[in-house]
């Protein structure tokens, strides 16, 4: 989401008479702050979109931000072998509704599986990332 940063930092919303202020809000949190009136815009993934909409969360997409090729991963301790070897393990993902959580979900489900058979830990991509590092849990799913 860096564009969002630049061009605030190069005054170009201010430039289009355009009084934005960006606030780092959790993905978790973002469908009720959109919903409450706090946010009256967010930056998500197009499928974090399609699930708030599903949800009753009305919004519209106006732009696009960027574009990913896939930059989404499941990382692992090294004795995890498989998928498989995920059943029963801590797993670091964002709140369902997220592109990590859904990747992870559709991963599992890949593989005869479900978010059942794994014990998610709620932490953003970030937290997800050095959580992982610091060995607090089995895998992480991120794009950090």
């Amino acid at each position: 989401f860096a564009p969002l940063t630049l061009a605030k930092q190069a005054g170009l919303f201010e430039k289009h008479g355009l009084d934005v202020t960006l606030k780092k809000v959790p993905q978790a949190s973002r469908p009720l702050a959109i919903a409450s009136g706090d946010l009256q815009c967010a930056a998500t993934t197009v499928e974090t979109w399609m699930v708030w909409n599903a949800s009753g969360v009305t919004t519209k997409q106006i732009f696009q931000l960027d574009k990913s090729y896939g930059a989404d991963g499941i990382v692992v301790r090294n004795d995890i072998k498989s998928v498989a070897d995920l059943k029963g393990k801590n797993v670091a993902s964002s709140a369902p509704g997220t592109s990590p959580y859904f990747l992870l979900a559709w991963v599992l489900n890949k593989n005869g599986m479900s978010t059942k058979d794994v014990t998610v830990v709620n932490l953003e991509p970030d937290a997800a990332a050095q959580a992982f590092l610091a060995g607090q849990n089995d895998a992480a799913v991120t794009y950090e």
